[in-house]
């Protein structure tokens, strides 16, 4: 399930936006949790647990390999969101 995002100062002159979510500290090497492209920049806000149209010309099973050639020479700005895990502790009394 996705978290709700919110998405601010798009730049001028963006056509679509793209998102890649990856954990690059898997235990097995990066592992894409899921890939959005053809996002529209007028788009604010990702809803929690959504789903997205794509209009790319990238089949659904695309990789992120894929996605990234495609929009090479295209990227106008990146942005980073870093997100953190950890496990709870279970406290037994």
């Amino acid at each position: 399930m996705n978290p709700a995002l919110g998405i601010e100062d798009v730049p001028r002159g963006a056509k679509s936006l793209a998102l890649i979510v990856d954990d690059p500290d898997a235990p097995k090497g990066t592992f894409v949790h899921w890939l959005l492209w053809n996002i529209d920049p007028e788009t604010r806000e990702i809803e929690e647990d959504s789903a997205l149209n794509s209009k790319l010309d990238l089949k659904g099973n695309a990789r992120k390999a894929d996605l990234e050639k495609a929009m090479k020479g295209h990227v106008l700005e990146e942005a980073a969101l870093i997100g953190l895990y950890s496990k709870k502790e279970l406290v037994r009394r």
